[in-house]
């Protein structure tokens, strides 16, 4: 098991570079460049209170994966797949 923290959304790309990390963004296409058969969003940062959603729909759409309405924030950070 690999593990990828994204704590930021890819609006905050140059300050994500600046402190070495990723954003959601880069973090769900690493993922799917890498085949990697799920990806589980987590550690979510205090900056994106009240915008863990954004963060996991950005990760889920770089992934390949599409969020349904019917989809929580809760049960995507369960883990997702693409196939």
């Amino acid at each position: 098991m690999r593990t990828l923290f994204h704590p930021f959304l890819h609006e905050d790309e140059k300050l994500a570079a600046e402190r070495n990390h990723l954003t959601a963004r880069q973090a769900g296409e690493l993922a799917k460049a890498a085949g990697a058969a799920k990806l589980a969003p987590f550690h979510f940062s205090p900056r994106y209170e009240g915008r863990h959603e954004a963060l996991v729909e950005e990760a889920a759409q770089a992934f390949g994966f599409q969020l349904g309405r019917s989809t929580s924030c809760t049960a995507a950070t369960a883990g997702f797949s693409t196939g």
